[in-house]
């Protein structure tokens, strides 16, 4: 992915990198973990994908709410605080 950005949105910092990340799809009762490159701001640490990303996130999300875990697998558990 060749980033086209020379500057951050959310905080106009200049130094932009391309780089793998994870991003987290928190979906129903399901949090689904996907590796991606994004355009990362070293300032504040905004993500930018390109859009056949965001598309794939989005079919992601909606084959988990409609209920269908096919080709995903289950990696470990979230655990919360009782209180």
């Amino acid at each position: 992915m060749a980033s086209h950005l020379t500057r951050c949105f959310h905080c106009g910092g200049t130094d932009l990198e391309v780089r793998e990340v994870e991003e987290l799809l928190s979906t129903a009762q399901h949090v689904v973990r996907c590796k991606a490159t994004a355009t990362v701001c070293h300032r504040c640490g905004e993500r930018y994908f390109d859009p056949e990303t965001v598309r794939r996130f989005e079919a992601i999300r909606a084959q988990v709410l409609a209920g269908d875990l096919s080709g995903l697998r289950t990696a470990g558990a979230i655990l919360e605080p009782a209180a």
